[in-house]
């Protein structure tokens, strides 16, 4: 029985079109081109082979080229000044409370910056607990200890955790646990050639995979091929193209859940999460009949 939710932080809580997300990345990539005392250009291509071996860019850097002012890199990528690079989301608290159960938050950033971001969203007194790459002795998603040691500390199990990332590594590393686990991602959002991304994947995608695609069905209803695949659109929203989309100001969008197997589903954005409960307790039930 699902009785907790673990959430990533960034472009899961918020999305990923925010500009944050290219912020970070940025500033992530020049530190990196000034303590290796090599280019830009080549700090990006440095990084996008070495990173899929690794949780996190500061976990390359220290096992690799023996960083080890922990405190001067966490500065340089998340200042202050950071949230600038995020919009308000007056309707995420309603969406968060609405789900009903204890949530907490497991990021691969520091505290300081889950703390800036949870404030700016006000949404930080929602989570019962917040398991930063900190907390997890710099060590986080995606090795075990970092997701148990987030539900062990919510009093619950694997069994019982749902687990939300924007991340395929991430949410792979969940699935080995034996976990249930969701991708978040946009279907109309692909990174192009030479985009920035963050540290789940690589500036090619490596780690990320596309909405599974899907037809419609006569009730409006998504149908994936694959197995065990399906999906629905919110309540009365259409299948064609961005008209069948509920879409928020901040640029959250509704499109659709779609499941790639027993273990890992697909929403288009977390304001899809609760027709997803719906729909993983429905299958709860019928398993125990």
């Amino acid at each position: 029985m699902i009785s907790h939710l673990l959430f990533d932080l960034d472009n899961t809580l918020y999305p990923e079109t925010a500009a944050m997300n290219q912020g970070i990345t940025r500033r992530m990539l020049v530190y990196t081109a000034g303590f290796l005392g090599v280019t830009y250009d080549e700090a990006v291509a440095l990084r996008r082979q070495r990173l899929p071996l690794y949780g996190t860019t500061l976990e390359w850097l220290r096992n690799e080229h023996g960083l080890t002012d922990v405190s001067g890199y966490f500065n340089a990528v998340h200042p202050p000044e950071e949230v600038d690079e995020l919009q308000p989301d007056p309707d995420l608290r309603t969406l968060l409370l609405s789900l009903g159960l204890p949530m907490t938050v497991l990021t691969n950033a520091p505290r300081c910056h889950a703390e800036r971001v949870l404030e700016f969203l006000n949404v930080a007194d929602i989570f019962t607990g917040v398991y930063d790459v900190e907390r997890n002795n710099l060590r986080g998603k995606p090795y075990p200890e970092a997701y148990l040691n987030a539900i062990s500390g919510a009093g619950s199990t694997v069994a019982e955790t749902v687990f939300f990332d924007d991340h395929k590594k991430y949410t792979d590393g969940y699935e080995r646990l034996g976990g249930r686990a969701v991708l978040v991602r946009n279907p109309d959002v692909a990174p192009a050639a030479g985009q920035l991304a963050s540290d789940g994947g690589s500036e090619t995608g490596d780690g990320i995979l596309p909405v599974p695609s899907a037809s419609c069905s006569g009730s409006g209803d998504v149908v994936s091929a694959g197995t065990a695949a399906f999906a629905a659109r919110p309540s009365g929203a259409g299948c064609a193209g961005t008209a069948g989309k509920n879409c928020t100001g901040n640029g959250f969008c509704s499109g659709g859940i779609t499941r790639s197997s027993s273990s890992l589903w697909y929403i288009g954005s977390l304001y899809d999460t609760p027709r997803l409960l719906e729909m993983m307790r429905r299958e709860e039930n019928s398993s125990v009949r």
